[in-house]
Protein backbone atom coordinates (compact mmCIF):
# COMPACT_ATOMS: atom_id res chain seq x y z
CA UNK A 1 0.00 0.00 0.00
CA UNK A 2 2.68 1.97 -0.22
CA UNK A 3 2.47 5.38 -2.57
CA UNK A 4 4.27 4.17 -5.84
CA UNK A 5 2.67 1.18 -5.95
CA UNK A 6 -1.00 2.03 -5.85
CA UNK A 7 -0.28 5.26 -8.47
CA UNK A 8 1.69 2.83 -10.72
CA UNK A 9 -1.99 1.90 -12.83
CA UNK A 10 -3.18 5.34 -12.60
CA UNK A 11 -0.03 6.44 -14.05
CA UNK A 12 -0.17 3.54 -16.66
CA UNK A 13 -3.57 4.48 -18.00
CA UNK A 14 -2.86 8.61 -18.16
CA UNK A 15 0.41 7.48 -20.34
CA UNK A 16 -1.91 5.46 -22.88
CA UNK A 17 -5.68 6.42 -22.02
CA UNK A 18 -7.95 4.14 -23.69
CA UNK A 19 -11.51 3.01 -23.47
CA UNK A 20 -11.85 -0.02 -21.43
CA UNK A 21 -13.78 -2.65 -24.03
CA UNK A 22 -16.94 -3.75 -22.45
CA UNK A 23 -17.49 -7.39 -22.37
CA UNK A 24 -21.04 -7.84 -23.84
CA UNK A 25 -23.29 -10.35 -21.53
CA UNK A 26 -23.71 -13.51 -22.33
CA UNK A 27 -27.55 -13.45 -22.57
CA UNK A 28 -27.59 -10.80 -24.60
CA UNK A 29 -24.97 -12.90 -27.26
CA UNK A 30 -27.38 -15.67 -26.91
CA UNK A 31 -30.73 -13.85 -27.33
CA UNK A 32 -29.37 -12.11 -30.80
CA UNK A 33 -28.08 -15.16 -32.32
CA UNK A 34 -31.61 -16.38 -31.23
CA UNK A 35 -33.08 -12.98 -33.81
CA UNK A 36 -30.47 -14.06 -36.04
CA UNK A 37 -31.08 -17.97 -36.45
CA UNK A 38 -35.14 -16.72 -36.12
CA UNK A 39 -34.72 -14.76 -39.03
CA UNK A 40 -33.08 -17.51 -40.97
CA UNK A 41 -35.68 -20.05 -40.57
CA UNK A 42 -38.22 -17.43 -41.88
CA UNK A 43 -36.11 -16.55 -44.81
CA UNK A 44 -36.24 -20.45 -45.36
CA UNK A 45 -39.54 -21.15 -44.67
CA UNK A 46 -40.27 -18.14 -47.50
CA UNK A 47 -38.07 -19.72 -49.68
CA UNK A 48 -39.50 -22.98 -49.52
CA UNK A 49 -43.08 -21.47 -50.01
CA UNK A 50 -41.83 -19.68 -53.42
CA UNK A 51 -40.96 -23.05 -54.42
CA UNK A 52 -43.71 -25.16 -53.81
CA UNK A 53 -45.83 -22.53 -55.31
CA UNK A 54 -43.48 -22.84 -58.56
CA UNK A 55 -42.96 -26.87 -58.68
CA UNK A 56 -46.90 -26.38 -58.44
CA UNK A 57 -47.01 -24.27 -61.37
CA UNK A 58 -44.71 -26.40 -63.17
CA UNK A 59 -47.28 -29.39 -62.38
CA UNK A 60 -50.37 -27.41 -63.57
CA UNK A 61 -48.22 -26.51 -67.20
CA UNK A 62 -46.68 -30.14 -67.17
CA UNK A 63 -50.45 -31.66 -67.08
CA UNK A 64 -51.65 -29.08 -69.32
CA UNK A 65 -48.85 -29.99 -72.22
CA UNK A 66 -49.38 -34.03 -71.64
CA UNK A 67 -52.92 -33.41 -72.24
CA UNK A 68 -51.95 -31.15 -75.39
CA UNK A 69 -49.27 -33.62 -76.46
CA UNK A 70 -51.83 -36.75 -75.81
CA UNK A 71 -54.74 -34.75 -78.15
CA UNK A 72 -52.07 -34.60 -80.62
CA UNK A 73 -51.21 -37.79 -80.42
CA UNK A 74 -54.39 -38.71 -81.12
CA UNK A 75 -55.01 -36.78 -83.69
CA UNK A 76 -51.92 -38.01 -85.46
CA UNK A 77 -52.78 -41.02 -84.73
CA UNK A 78 -56.45 -40.88 -86.77
CA UNK A 79 -54.21 -39.03 -89.65
CA UNK A 80 -52.21 -42.02 -89.86
CA UNK A 81 -55.21 -44.17 -89.83
CA UNK A 82 -56.74 -41.87 -92.98
CA UNK A 83 -53.66 -41.84 -94.99
CA UNK A 84 -52.49 -45.75 -94.17
CA UNK A 85 -56.23 -46.13 -95.66
CA UNK A 86 -55.84 -44.06 -98.46
CA UNK A 87 -52.66 -45.70 -99.34
CA UNK A 88 -54.08 -49.31 -99.39
CA UNK A 89 -56.78 -48.09 -101.26
CA UNK A 90 -54.28 -46.11 -103.70
CA UNK A 91 -52.13 -49.39 -103.67
CA UNK A 92 -55.16 -51.58 -105.12
CA UNK A 93 -56.16 -48.79 -107.81
CA UNK A 94 -52.79 -49.37 -108.75
CA UNK A 95 -52.84 -52.64 -108.77
CA UNK A 96 -55.89 -53.13 -110.67
CA UNK A 97 -54.37 -50.55 -113.20
CA UNK A 98 -51.51 -52.44 -113.78
CA UNK A 99 -53.25 -55.64 -114.87
CA UNK A 100 -55.05 -53.45 -116.91
CA UNK A 101 -52.47 -52.21 -118.17
CA UNK A 102 -51.15 -56.07 -118.42
CA UNK A 103 -53.52 -57.39 -120.14
CA UNK A 104 -53.06 -54.24 -122.66
CA UNK A 105 -49.29 -54.83 -123.33
CA UNK A 106 -50.40 -58.64 -123.70
CA UNK A 107 -52.84 -57.41 -126.28
CA UNK A 108 -50.66 -55.14 -128.04
CA UNK A 109 -47.53 -57.87 -128.11
CA UNK A 110 -49.69 -60.21 -129.90
CA UNK A 111 -50.42 -57.79 -132.36
CA UNK A 112 -46.66 -56.32 -132.81
CA UNK A 113 -46.43 -59.68 -133.62
CA UNK A 114 -48.87 -60.24 -135.85
CA UNK A 115 -47.66 -57.25 -137.82
CA UNK A 116 -44.21 -58.66 -138.03
CA UNK A 117 -45.64 -61.86 -139.28
CA UNK A 118 -47.02 -60.01 -141.50
CA UNK A 119 -43.97 -58.14 -142.51
CA UNK A 120 -42.26 -61.20 -143.34
CA UNK A 121 -44.71 -61.95 -145.22
CA UNK A 122 -44.48 -59.23 -147.35
CA UNK A 123 -40.24 -59.58 -147.18
CA UNK A 124 -40.59 -62.81 -148.40
CA UNK A 125 -43.24 -62.84 -151.49
CA UNK A 126 -43.34 -59.32 -151.85
CA UNK A 127 -39.96 -58.20 -151.79
CA UNK A 128 -38.98 -58.58 -155.62
CA UNK A 129 -41.86 -56.88 -156.51
CA UNK A 130 -41.09 -53.53 -154.48
CA UNK A 131 -37.71 -53.48 -155.80
CA UNK A 132 -39.13 -53.28 -159.08
CA UNK A 133 -41.71 -50.65 -157.91
CA UNK A 134 -38.82 -48.49 -156.53
CA UNK A 135 -36.36 -49.44 -159.91
CA UNK A 136 -39.59 -47.74 -161.71
CA UNK A 137 -39.66 -44.47 -159.82
CA UNK A 138 -36.09 -44.10 -160.70
CA UNK A 139 -37.08 -42.48 -164.27
CA UNK A 140 -39.69 -40.02 -162.38
CA UNK A 141 -37.47 -38.72 -160.30
CA UNK A 142 -34.85 -38.20 -162.92
CA UNK A 143 -37.64 -35.94 -164.91
CA UNK A 144 -38.96 -34.15 -161.76
CA UNK A 145 -35.26 -33.14 -160.53
CA UNK A 146 -33.32 -32.99 -164.43
CA UNK A 147 -35.87 -32.96 -167.16
CA UNK A 148 -39.01 -30.98 -166.05
CA UNK A 149 -37.11 -27.85 -164.54
CA UNK A 150 -35.88 -27.46 -168.97
CA UNK A 151 -39.42 -26.92 -169.47
CA UNK A 152 -41.10 -24.65 -166.83
CA UNK A 153 -38.71 -22.88 -165.58
CA UNK A 154 -38.29 -20.34 -168.75
CA UNK A 155 -40.86 -18.13 -167.29
CA UNK A 156 -40.55 -18.37 -163.83
CA UNK A 157 -40.11 -14.89 -161.84
CA UNK A 158 -38.24 -15.77 -158.86
CA UNK A 159 -35.98 -14.45 -156.52
CA UNK A 160 -33.27 -16.37 -154.31
CA UNK A 161 -31.18 -14.32 -151.76
CA UNK A 162 -27.51 -15.46 -150.39
CA UNK A 163 -26.28 -15.18 -147.31
CA UNK A 164 -24.83 -16.34 -143.90
CA UNK A 165 -26.53 -19.27 -141.64
CA UNK A 166 -27.01 -17.48 -138.32
CA UNK A 167 -30.55 -16.05 -138.66
CA UNK A 168 -32.62 -18.17 -135.92
CA UNK A 169 -33.40 -16.69 -134.21
CA UNK A 170 -32.93 -13.13 -135.63
CA UNK A 171 -31.70 -11.21 -132.61
CA UNK A 172 -29.29 -9.20 -134.63
CA UNK A 173 -29.44 -6.47 -137.11
CA UNK A 174 -28.83 -8.49 -140.15
CA UNK A 175 -30.70 -11.75 -139.73
CA UNK A 176 -33.83 -8.84 -139.51
CA UNK A 177 -32.99 -7.37 -142.34
CA UNK A 178 -32.37 -10.29 -144.37
CA UNK A 179 -35.67 -11.87 -143.27
CA UNK A 180 -38.08 -9.05 -143.68
CA UNK A 181 -37.00 -7.98 -147.03
CA UNK A 182 -37.44 -11.74 -148.14
CA UNK A 183 -40.76 -11.56 -147.16
CA UNK A 184 -41.64 -7.98 -148.70
CA UNK A 185 -39.88 -9.28 -152.09
CA UNK A 186 -41.75 -12.08 -151.96
CA UNK A 187 -44.94 -9.58 -152.75
CA UNK A 188 -43.51 -8.44 -156.16
CA UNK A 189 -42.44 -11.57 -157.60
CA UNK A 190 -43.67 -15.52 -157.81
CA UNK A 191 -40.83 -16.75 -154.95
CA UNK A 192 -38.38 -15.96 -152.49
CA UNK A 193 -35.60 -18.79 -151.74
CA UNK A 194 -33.14 -18.24 -149.24
CA UNK A 195 -30.34 -20.03 -148.87
CA UNK A 196 -28.12 -20.25 -145.85
CA UNK A 197 -25.16 -22.21 -144.88
CA UNK A 198 -27.47 -25.01 -143.62
CA UNK A 199 -26.80 -27.85 -146.12
CA UNK A 200 -29.80 -29.41 -145.56
CA UNK A 201 -32.64 -27.20 -146.18
CA UNK A 202 -33.51 -23.93 -147.84
CA UNK A 203 -36.67 -21.38 -147.43
CA UNK A 204 -39.03 -20.42 -149.58
CA UNK A 205 -41.26 -17.45 -149.22
CA UNK A 206 -44.56 -16.70 -151.04
CA UNK A 207 -46.86 -13.87 -150.70
CA UNK A 208 -45.09 -13.21 -147.43
CA UNK A 209 -45.40 -16.77 -145.89
CA UNK A 210 -42.28 -18.99 -145.39
CA UNK A 211 -41.72 -22.58 -145.31
CA UNK A 212 -38.59 -24.78 -145.52
CA UNK A 213 -37.91 -27.12 -148.52
CA UNK A 214 -35.26 -29.97 -148.52
CA UNK A 215 -31.75 -30.22 -150.16
CA UNK A 216 -31.28 -33.69 -152.26
CA UNK A 217 -29.25 -36.00 -149.26
CA UNK A 218 -26.45 -36.09 -152.19
CA UNK A 219 -25.84 -32.45 -151.74
CA UNK A 220 -25.39 -32.06 -148.28
CA UNK A 221 -21.89 -32.56 -148.64
CA UNK A 222 -21.48 -32.24 -152.33
CA UNK A 223 -18.96 -32.28 -153.95
CA UNK A 224 -17.02 -32.94 -150.71
CA UNK A 225 -16.74 -31.10 -147.29
CA UNK A 226 -14.91 -27.57 -148.44
CA UNK A 227 -15.44 -25.96 -145.01
CA UNK A 228 -11.94 -26.59 -143.87
CA UNK A 229 -10.25 -25.83 -146.76
CA UNK A 230 -12.39 -22.46 -146.98
CA UNK A 231 -11.29 -21.37 -143.23
CA UNK A 232 -7.72 -22.78 -144.13
CA UNK A 233 -6.96 -20.55 -146.95
CA UNK A 234 -8.54 -17.45 -144.84
CA UNK A 235 -6.35 -18.21 -142.28
CA UNK A 236 -3.77 -17.94 -145.06
CA UNK A 237 -5.39 -14.23 -146.40
CA UNK A 238 -4.90 -13.30 -142.55
CA UNK A 239 -8.47 -12.71 -142.14
CA UNK A 240 -9.46 -12.80 -138.22
CA UNK A 241 -11.16 -16.29 -137.25
CA UNK A 242 -14.47 -14.38 -135.93
CA UNK A 243 -14.70 -12.54 -139.75
CA UNK A 244 -14.50 -16.08 -141.83
CA UNK A 245 -17.67 -17.55 -141.63
CA UNK A 246 -18.79 -14.37 -143.78
CA UNK A 247 -16.29 -15.17 -146.55
CA UNK A 248 -16.62 -19.09 -146.64
CA UNK A 249 -18.45 -18.93 -149.72
CA UNK A 250 -15.37 -17.42 -151.73
CA UNK A 251 -14.20 -21.14 -151.50
CA UNK A 252 -16.85 -23.22 -150.21
CA UNK A 253 -17.97 -25.17 -153.67
CA UNK A 254 -20.78 -26.21 -151.67
CA UNK A 255 -22.51 -23.22 -151.62
CA UNK A 256 -22.31 -22.81 -155.33
CA UNK A 257 -23.26 -26.83 -155.64
CA UNK A 258 -26.61 -25.57 -153.75
CA UNK A 259 -26.93 -22.20 -155.46
CA UNK A 260 -27.24 -24.14 -158.81
CA UNK A 261 -29.49 -26.41 -157.24
CA UNK A 262 -31.80 -23.86 -156.85
CA UNK A 263 -31.73 -22.25 -160.02
CA UNK A 264 -31.70 -25.37 -161.79
CA UNK A 265 -34.97 -26.26 -160.04
CA UNK A 266 -36.90 -23.07 -160.41
CA UNK A 267 -35.25 -20.54 -162.38
CA UNK A 268 -33.95 -17.22 -161.04
CA UNK A 269 -34.42 -13.76 -162.69
CA UNK A 270 -32.25 -12.23 -159.90
CA UNK A 271 -29.57 -13.36 -156.96
CA UNK A 272 -29.33 -10.92 -154.33
CA UNK A 273 -25.78 -11.68 -152.08
CA UNK A 274 -26.54 -10.26 -148.61
CA UNK A 275 -22.48 -9.22 -147.97
CA UNK A 276 -20.05 -9.57 -150.44
CA UNK A 277 -18.71 -13.32 -150.64
CA UNK A 278 -21.76 -14.53 -151.21
CA UNK A 279 -21.96 -12.99 -154.64
CA UNK A 280 -19.68 -15.69 -155.70
CA UNK A 281 -22.11 -18.53 -155.77
CA UNK A 282 -24.39 -15.79 -157.48
CA UNK A 283 -21.92 -15.02 -160.69
CA UNK A 284 -21.33 -18.84 -161.06
CA UNK A 285 -25.04 -19.75 -160.92
CA UNK A 286 -25.55 -16.45 -163.18
CA UNK A 287 -22.56 -17.97 -165.37
CA UNK A 288 -24.45 -21.25 -166.11
CA UNK A 289 -28.46 -20.25 -166.22
CA UNK A 290 -28.64 -16.32 -166.68
CA UNK A 291 -29.90 -13.78 -164.50
CA UNK A 292 -28.80 -10.44 -162.61
CA UNK A 293 -26.85 -9.94 -159.64
CA UNK A 294 -27.30 -7.68 -156.46
CA UNK A 295 -24.72 -7.30 -154.01
CA UNK A 296 -26.49 -5.72 -150.66
CA UNK A 297 -23.42 -3.88 -148.59
CA UNK A 298 -24.48 -4.34 -144.98
CA UNK A 299 -21.38 -2.70 -144.07
CA UNK A 300 -18.68 -1.71 -146.04
CA UNK A 301 -17.06 -5.09 -145.04
CA UNK A 302 -13.10 -4.11 -145.06
CA UNK A 303 -13.41 -0.83 -143.43
CA UNK A 304 -15.81 -2.51 -140.73
CA UNK A 305 -13.20 -4.93 -139.51
CA UNK A 306 -10.20 -2.68 -139.82
CA UNK A 307 -11.83 -0.41 -136.99
CA UNK A 308 -13.28 -3.67 -134.74
CA UNK A 309 -10.24 -6.20 -135.05
CA UNK A 310 -7.03 -6.77 -134.99
CA UNK A 311 -6.79 -6.82 -138.48
CA UNK A 312 -3.11 -7.27 -140.24
CA UNK A 313 -2.01 -5.20 -143.12
CA UNK A 314 -1.91 -8.08 -145.99
CA UNK A 315 -5.47 -8.97 -144.46
CA UNK A 316 -6.84 -5.34 -145.00
CA UNK A 317 -5.30 -5.46 -148.69
CA UNK A 318 -7.14 -8.96 -149.35
CA UNK A 319 -10.61 -7.89 -148.32
CA UNK A 320 -10.40 -4.56 -149.62
CA UNK A 321 -8.95 -5.83 -152.82
CA UNK A 322 -12.04 -9.46 -153.18
CA UNK A 323 -14.84 -6.71 -152.37
CA UNK A 324 -13.99 -4.08 -154.51
CA UNK A 325 -13.54 -6.61 -157.23
CA UNK A 326 -16.84 -8.43 -156.29
CA UNK A 327 -18.67 -4.92 -156.34
CA UNK A 328 -17.90 -4.14 -160.17
CA UNK A 329 -19.01 -7.56 -160.69
CA UNK A 330 -22.20 -7.14 -159.40
CA UNK A 331 -25.14 -5.87 -161.48
CA UNK A 332 -26.05 -3.59 -158.76
CA UNK A 333 -24.80 -2.88 -155.57
CA UNK A 334 -26.82 -1.48 -152.71
CA UNK A 335 -25.20 0.44 -149.99
CA UNK A 336 -27.01 1.42 -146.26
CA UNK A 337 -25.89 5.21 -146.02
CA UNK A 338 -24.28 7.87 -148.46
CA UNK A 339 -21.37 7.34 -145.84
CA UNK A 340 -20.86 3.80 -147.19
CA UNK A 341 -20.98 4.56 -150.73
CA UNK A 342 -18.07 7.19 -150.80
CA UNK A 343 -16.27 4.61 -149.27
CA UNK A 344 -16.75 2.23 -151.89
CA UNK A 345 -16.16 4.93 -154.79
CA UNK A 346 -12.74 5.78 -152.81
CA UNK A 347 -11.98 2.07 -152.98
CA UNK A 348 -12.28 1.83 -156.99
CA UNK A 349 -16.40 0.88 -157.30
CA UNK A 350 -18.07 1.83 -160.77
CA UNK A 351 -20.18 5.05 -159.31
CA UNK A 352 -23.11 3.65 -161.53
CA UNK A 353 -23.09 0.61 -160.07
CA UNK A 354 -24.02 1.71 -156.35
CA UNK A 355 -27.26 2.51 -155.45
CA UNK A 356 -27.89 3.76 -151.08
CA UNK A 357 -31.48 1.73 -149.99
CA UNK A 358 -30.90 1.77 -146.15
CA UNK A 359 -32.36 -0.63 -143.72
CA UNK A 360 -36.07 -0.38 -142.57
CA UNK A 361 -38.67 -1.15 -140.09
CA UNK A 362 -41.20 -3.63 -139.17
CA UNK A 363 -43.90 -0.88 -138.14
CA UNK A 364 -46.74 -3.16 -137.59
CA UNK A 365 -45.02 -5.18 -134.90
CA UNK A 366 -45.02 -1.92 -132.70
CA UNK A 367 -48.68 -1.53 -132.79
CA UNK A 368 -50.37 -3.16 -129.94
CA UNK A 369 -47.21 -4.24 -127.70
CA UNK A 370 -48.37 -4.69 -124.43
CA UNK A 371 -45.47 -3.54 -121.75
CA UNK A 372 -46.98 -4.08 -118.34
CA UNK A 373 -46.20 -7.45 -118.23
CA UNK A 374 -42.78 -6.83 -118.69
CA UNK A 375 -42.85 -4.15 -116.13
CA UNK A 376 -43.85 -6.93 -113.69
CA UNK A 377 -41.00 -9.22 -114.70
CA UNK A 378 -38.16 -6.56 -114.37
CA UNK A 379 -39.53 -5.38 -111.44
CA UNK A 380 -39.23 -1.63 -112.71
CA UNK A 381 -41.45 1.15 -110.66
CA UNK A 382 -42.64 4.41 -112.04
CA UNK A 383 -40.42 6.69 -110.39
CA UNK A 384 -37.12 5.09 -112.19
CA UNK A 385 -35.96 6.07 -115.52
CA UNK A 386 -35.38 3.16 -117.84
CA UNK A 387 -32.71 3.47 -120.75
CA UNK A 388 -32.43 1.47 -123.14
CA UNK A 389 -29.65 0.27 -125.86
CA UNK A 390 -30.14 -3.31 -128.07
CA UNK A 391 -27.54 -4.55 -130.03
CA UNK A 392 -25.27 -8.18 -130.26
CA UNK A 393 -22.52 -8.00 -128.43
CA UNK A 394 -19.96 -10.22 -130.09
CA UNK A 395 -19.85 -7.37 -132.88
CA UNK A 396 -16.93 -4.83 -130.70
CA UNK A 397 -18.74 -1.32 -131.43
CA UNK A 398 -22.10 -2.68 -129.13
CA UNK A 399 -19.90 -4.10 -126.65
CA UNK A 400 -17.63 -0.90 -126.56
CA UNK A 401 -21.15 1.06 -126.53
CA UNK A 402 -22.34 -0.52 -123.51
CA UNK A 403 -19.14 0.10 -121.62
CA UNK A 404 -19.31 3.30 -122.48
CA UNK A 405 -22.26 3.04 -120.85
CA UNK A 406 -21.43 1.44 -117.76
CA UNK A 407 -18.29 2.97 -117.56
CA UNK A 408 -19.50 7.34 -118.44
CA UNK A 409 -22.95 7.96 -118.49
CA UNK A 410 -24.58 5.87 -115.53
CA UNK A 411 -22.23 6.91 -112.85
CA UNK A 412 -22.54 10.94 -114.03
CA UNK A 413 -26.62 10.27 -113.71
CA UNK A 414 -26.19 8.52 -110.75
CA UNK A 415 -23.81 11.40 -109.21
CA UNK A 416 -26.80 13.75 -109.79
CA UNK A 417 -28.74 11.17 -107.80
CA UNK A 418 -31.17 10.62 -110.49
CA UNK A 419 -32.82 7.09 -110.23
CA UNK A 420 -32.45 5.24 -114.05
CA UNK A 421 -31.54 1.74 -115.10
CA UNK A 422 -30.28 0.91 -118.43
CA UNK A 423 -31.70 -1.76 -120.06
CA UNK A 424 -29.08 -4.07 -122.86
CA UNK A 425 -30.78 -6.32 -124.72
CA UNK A 426 -28.82 -8.59 -127.06
CA UNK A 427 -27.37 -12.21 -127.36
CA UNK A 428 -23.73 -12.80 -126.13
CA UNK A 429 -23.98 -10.44 -123.25
CA UNK A 430 -20.41 -9.88 -121.25
CA UNK A 431 -20.16 -11.96 -118.24
CA UNK A 432 -19.99 -9.01 -116.06
CA UNK A 433 -22.13 -5.46 -116.09
CA UNK A 434 -19.85 -2.86 -115.75
CA UNK A 435 -22.37 -1.19 -113.60
CA UNK A 436 -25.02 -2.03 -111.20
CA UNK A 437 -27.82 0.15 -112.83
CA UNK A 438 -27.01 -2.01 -116.22
CA UNK A 439 -29.19 -4.83 -116.44
CA UNK A 440 -28.56 -7.60 -119.89
CA UNK A 441 -31.56 -9.03 -120.70
CA UNK A 442 -30.04 -11.41 -123.30
CA UNK A 443 -31.90 -11.80 -126.48
CA UNK A 444 -35.55 -11.06 -126.63
CA UNK A 445 -38.46 -11.98 -128.88
CA UNK A 446 -40.46 -9.25 -129.13
CA UNK A 447 -38.05 -5.96 -128.97
CA UNK A 448 -41.26 -3.74 -129.40
CA UNK A 449 -42.56 -4.56 -126.00
CA UNK A 450 -39.51 -4.07 -124.41
CA UNK A 451 -38.91 -0.44 -125.96
CA UNK A 452 -42.72 0.18 -125.20
CA UNK A 453 -41.78 0.48 -121.49
CA UNK A 454 -38.40 2.36 -121.88
CA UNK A 455 -38.12 6.15 -122.06
CA UNK A 456 -34.73 7.31 -123.20
CA UNK A 457 -33.00 5.49 -126.17
CA UNK A 458 -29.05 6.11 -125.34
CA UNK A 459 -26.67 5.17 -128.58
CA UNK A 460 -22.87 5.81 -127.49
CA UNK A 461 -21.57 4.15 -130.75
CA UNK A 462 -18.24 5.21 -131.74
CA UNK A 463 -17.10 2.60 -134.31
CA UNK A 464 -19.57 0.48 -136.88
CA UNK A 465 -20.82 1.18 -140.53
CA UNK A 466 -24.47 0.89 -142.37
CA UNK A 467 -27.48 2.21 -141.07
CA UNK A 468 -28.39 2.02 -137.73
CA UNK A 469 -31.20 -0.39 -137.57
CA UNK A 470 -32.04 0.26 -133.62
CA UNK A 471 -31.94 3.98 -134.12
CA UNK A 472 -35.13 2.99 -136.76
CA UNK A 473 -36.86 0.63 -134.14
CA UNK A 474 -36.32 3.50 -131.23
CA UNK A 475 -38.05 5.84 -133.60
CA UNK A 476 -41.23 3.44 -134.82
CA UNK A 477 -41.40 2.49 -130.69
CA UNK A 478 -41.52 6.63 -129.92
CA UNK A 479 -38.76 6.93 -127.72
CA UNK A 480 -36.47 9.68 -127.73
CA UNK A 481 -33.20 9.21 -128.87
CA UNK A 482 -29.60 10.53 -127.69
CA UNK A 483 -26.67 9.65 -129.97
CA UNK A 484 -23.42 9.67 -131.10
CA UNK A 485 -23.02 11.00 -134.62
CA UNK A 486 -21.53 7.94 -135.54
CA UNK A 487 -24.22 6.33 -134.70
CA UNK A 488 -26.56 8.67 -136.47
CA UNK A 489 -24.55 7.62 -140.01
CA UNK A 490 -27.35 6.89 -142.61
CA UNK A 491 -29.97 8.36 -141.82
CA UNK A 492 -31.46 11.73 -143.24
CA UNK A 493 -32.58 13.13 -139.69
CA UNK A 494 -31.85 16.69 -137.93
CA UNK A 495 -29.69 17.08 -134.96
CA UNK A 496 -32.00 18.51 -132.33
CA UNK A 497 -35.61 17.79 -134.42
CA UNK A 498 -35.37 13.90 -134.63
CA UNK A 499 -32.94 12.90 -131.91
CA UNK A 500 -29.94 14.70 -130.32
CA UNK A 501 -26.88 14.13 -131.59
CA UNK A 502 -23.55 14.94 -129.88
CA UNK A 503 -19.77 14.70 -130.92
CA UNK A 504 -18.50 12.49 -127.75
CA UNK A 505 -19.76 10.18 -125.07
CA UNK A 506 -19.41 12.23 -122.29
CA UNK A 507 -21.47 14.64 -123.94
CA UNK A 508 -24.17 12.65 -123.64
CA UNK A 509 -25.16 13.09 -120.05
CA UNK A 510 -26.15 16.79 -119.87
CA UNK A 511 -28.91 16.17 -122.91
CA UNK A 512 -30.36 12.79 -121.12
CA UNK A 513 -30.72 14.93 -117.95
CA UNK A 514 -32.29 17.37 -120.21
CA UNK A 515 -34.90 14.86 -121.10
CA UNK A 516 -35.10 13.07 -117.89
CA UNK A 517 -36.27 16.69 -116.59
CA UNK A 518 -38.06 18.13 -119.62
CA UNK A 519 -40.04 14.62 -120.64
CA UNK A 520 -41.98 16.91 -122.97
CA UNK A 521 -39.23 17.54 -125.10
CA UNK A 522 -38.73 13.89 -125.39
CA UNK A 523 -41.86 13.21 -126.61
CA UNK A 524 -41.97 16.49 -129.22
CA UNK A 525 -37.90 14.09 -130.12
CA UNK A 526 -39.98 10.75 -130.41
CA UNK A 527 -43.32 12.39 -132.15
CA UNK A 528 -40.69 13.98 -135.46
CA UNK A 529 -38.95 10.76 -135.03
CA UNK A 530 -42.44 8.69 -135.57
CA UNK A 531 -43.10 10.84 -139.06
CA UNK A 532 -39.74 10.01 -140.21
CA UNK A 533 -39.75 6.48 -140.07
CA UNK A 534 -43.19 5.90 -141.67
CA UNK A 535 -40.90 6.24 -145.08
CA UNK A 536 -38.78 3.16 -143.80
CA UNK A 537 -41.52 0.65 -143.93
CA UNK A 538 -40.24 -2.84 -145.43
CA UNK A 539 -42.94 -2.14 -148.58
CA UNK A 540 -41.72 0.40 -149.34
CA UNK A 541 -37.90 -0.11 -149.02
CA UNK A 542 -39.16 -3.08 -151.13
CA UNK A 543 -40.38 -1.51 -154.02
CA UNK A 544 -37.50 0.51 -154.56
CA UNK A 545 -35.14 -2.88 -154.45
CA UNK A 546 -37.30 -3.71 -157.28
CA UNK A 547 -37.45 -0.33 -159.41
CA UNK A 548 -33.98 -0.23 -159.58
CA UNK A 549 -34.00 -4.11 -160.31
CA UNK A 550 -36.26 -3.41 -163.71
CA UNK A 551 -36.84 -6.88 -164.08
CA UNK A 552 -38.84 -7.28 -167.07
CA UNK A 553 -41.97 -8.84 -165.12
CA UNK A 554 -42.04 -6.20 -162.57
CA UNK A 555 -44.68 -3.39 -162.83
CA UNK A 556 -44.94 -0.94 -159.79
Amino acid sequence: FNWEETTEPLARFCSNPEAPTRREHVFNTLLTRSHKFEKKLTRQQEELTRQQEELTRQQEHQQAYYQSLSERIQQVEKASRAYFQSLSDNIEQVQDASRETDVRLHRRLQELVEAQARIEYQIAYLGVGGFLRWLLRIPGRVFRVLIKPLFCRWNSHNIAIITRSDLFPPHHGAAVRILEISRALSHHCQKVFLITGDRTRYFVFEKGNMHEAQFPNLLHSFPFSTASWAESLLRRREVPSVERFLWSALYDINYWVRTLFVAYQYGIALYQAEFPAYLRPAQVAKGCFGGKTALVEHNIEFSRIAETDDLSPNGHQFLKRIETQLCNRADFVITMSDVDREILLGAGVQADKVTTIPHGVDLGRFKGADPQPLKKKYRLDSETTILVYHGIYSYAPNLQAVKALGEVILPALKKEGLPVVCLAIGTNPPSESPHAALRFLGGVDNIAAHLEICHIAVVPLTAGGGTRMKLLDYFAARVPVVCTKKAAEGLPMEEGVHAIVVDRVDEMVEPIIQLIREPDRGRELADRAYALVQEYDWSSIAKRHMQLYQLPWWRS
